[in-house]
């Protein structure tokens, strides 16, 4: 009797040890579940599939399911040459990563299995992009500079703004990219990179971006400066506002600061805030042209991402301003 109730309770904890084993993820589409979706701590991954880009941090790989990507820190694999198709079976398993402060994929064990064939890019737009569609996915898109700006911790790095359709999604090119050097803001573009969503990376980049290997300047603005007048907003909202895409204001300069901002008086009497792509201001009483995308903050619209020019002719308003007492100043029209 003493047997019997021993190995019925051996069974017992044997099945229920069963149970808490995790099965083993087969595809990228039960790997991305188990890290982005329902985070499955612990549980390990044997997935074989096509290598899309390894560098010495991480790997990006596909299957018929989907696309993903892994942590790799082991040395070994860290310096192990892969190229875009290759067939590849990548092992390991998930933690919870403190540096990242969320869970991650970390491969322990890379084997090429054949060399295969390059993988072509996948055409898309950035609505496309943004849709999670194509995440982790090698693509090509089209799209206008919105914005251009050197990382402010490593200057060999370059964020851009790009516009498509409709919406904008940021693009890094890195010391490594085959980069056009010249790239106005509003150059039409097309870029050849990975689309990354949770990418493994101390920086904490929201949404979605690509990680740019090529970038074409399909064509410049012949002027920079050759783009609709900002004009009287007032009957738009925000969202509107922000849709109209690049206009230009002419005014006087009231005052700048911060380096990159100025306050400008339109030669129609609006006022408005300049924000630059890049210093440095103009300053205060000079007659200039600026050039930025319009947004608003429910009172006031402003130019952002802009450039801007000295003008040689324009009418300069007399000095307007006057003694006052801070009292004076807290007060609004009516004298409240």
């Amino acid at each position: 009797m003493f047997h019997y109730i021993t190995l019925l309770a051996v069974l017992c904890s044997l099945a229920a040890t069963a149970g808490n084993i995790q099965p083993v993820l087969r595809t990228t589409s039960e790997l991305n579940n188990g890290v982005l979706a329902s985070p499955q701590i612990g549980s390990s991954f044997d997935i074989k599939a096509t290598l899309v880009e390894k560098n010495q941090v991480n790997l990006t790989f596909q299957d018929a399911f989907g696309a993903s990507c892994a942590s790799t820190h082991d040395e070994n694999i860290c310096h192990l040459k892969g190229e875009n198709g290759n067939l590849i079976r990548v092992r390991g398993y998930i933690a919870y990563e403190n540096r990242f402060q969320h869970a991650c994929a970390i491969c322990t064990n890379l084997t090429i299995l054949d060399k295969g064939s390059p993988t072509p890019p996948l055409k898309a737009n950035v609505p496309e992009l943004l849709s999670g569609k194509f995440d982790f996915r090698l693509v090509s898109f089209k799209g206008t500079v919105r914005n251009l700006s050197t990382d402010e911790i490593d200057t060999r790095f370059v964020f851009l703004l790009v516009d498509g359709d409709g919406a904008t999604i940021p693009a890094v090119l890195s010391p490594n990219d085959s980069i056009d050097d010249n790239i106005p803001i509003g150059s039409l573009v097309e870029i050849t990179g990975i689309c990354n969503f949770g990418d493994n990376s101390v920086r904490r980049m929201p949404g979605r971006m690509v990680t740019t290997h090529n970038l074409t300047v399909l064509s410049r603005p012949e002027d920079p400066f050759n783009a609709p007048s900002l004009g009287d907003l007032r009957q738009l909202i925000p969202a509107e506002i922000a849709a109209l895409g690049r206009r230009r204001v002419t005014g006087v300069v009231l005052t700048a600061f911060s380096g990159n901002r100025f306050v400008i008086r339109s030669d129609n009497e609006f006022i408005h805030t300049v924000q630059l792509s890049s210093g440095p201001s103009p300053s205060a009483g000079d007659f200039v042209t600026a050039v930025g995308y319009p947004e608003s903050d429910l009172y006031h619209t402003h130019l952002t991402h802009a450039i801007w020019r000295r003008e040689r002719t324009g009418t300069v308003p007399a000095d307007q301003s006057s003694a006052v007492n801070v009292k004076d100043i807290l007060k609004d029209h009516t004298g409240h």
